[in-house]
């Protein structure tokens, strides 16, 4: 996980060639740092709270903190695809600004 955030925080900070796809380049460093949020947040919060209920044998504790933490993974998961659909498709199809602007205003 440190490997991830050491390599994604700098991305973005450039200029140069990289000058004209910079605006994209931060919303998806935006979107990448509210991914791993999320995350941290799974880890530190409903699953540990699923895990002491588990322990506990309070099942119905437990399944409602596997709920939130499927609704989170979710989430995750359709940002992950928009970021992955700016990625490729961003500049050239104009992809960018029909999906990072209602996110990203400017």
């Amino acid at each position: 996980m440190v490997a991830h955030v050491r390599i994604l925080l700098p991305v973005g900070m450039g200029g140069g060639a990289a000058a004209a796809y910079n605006r994209i380049l931060d919303d998806l460093q935006a979107l990448g740092i509210i991914m791993i949020m999320i995350y941290l947040h799974i880890f530190f919060a409903p699953y540990r709270r699923m895990k002491l209920a588990l322990i506990t044998h309070d099942f119905i504790e437990a399944g409602k903190r596997l709920g939130q933490i499927r609704k989170l993974i979710a989430l995750n998961l359709s940002l992950g695809l928009v970021t992955i659909i700016v990625a490729i498709g961003g500049k050239n199809w104009g992809l960018a600004e029909i999906i990072l602007t209602p996110l990203f205003p400017r």
